[in-house]
């Protein structure tokens, strides 16, 4: 049986660059204090203020940090282990396909999978109800580590 690669967690987005979203929306808190002290009389101008701005705007960039160290040392890890000895495969057609409340789940060949859309972290997530492929009693081949999806191919 042939089979159809239709995700691979090599070529997915790393999602660690939401963390640096965060990050830059410190940077914009930081600068807001700055820019607001050449405008006299405003709020913006007492001492009080400008270190409430300064203090979140530190606080959003050291939680960008560690989002972003975190995530990012979770994908490297995902997708190391994606081709090698720690990666397992299970393969057969789809059973006990369920969705509920935007969660999907699956069994191939014994071992069960959950995921939703919503799920920010790292590996196959597309539910059906968003396009996914998923569907029950379709021929999969699915390569995960621990309970994440980091390969899935689909017979043709």
């Amino acid at each position: 049986m042939s089979y159809q690669l239709v995700y691979d967690i090599a070529d997915s987005g790393n999602p660690a660059t939401g963390a640096l979203l965060l990050g830059l929306a410190g940077a914009v808190v930081l600068l807001v204090p700055l820019l607001a002290r050449r405008q006299p009389g405003g709020w913006l101008g007492t001492r009080l203020s400008l270190a409430i701005w300064l203090g979140l705007g530190g606080l959003l960039m050291l939680a960008a940090f560690s989002t972003y160290q975190a995530d990012d040392a979770n994908h490297r890890m995902l997708t190391e282990s994606s081709h090698n000895l720690n990666a397992r495969v299970a393969s057969g057609p789809v059973r006990d396909f369920r969705y509920e409340r935007s969660r999907e789940s699956f069994c191939v060949d014994g071992q069960c999978f959950s995921y939703s859309e919503a799920d920010p972290a790292d590996g196959f997530h597309a539910t059906a109800e968003m396009g996914g492929p998923i569907k029950p009693g379709l021929p999969v081949r699915v390569t995960y580590v621990g309970e994440v999806i980091v390969r899935l191919e689909v017979a043709q």
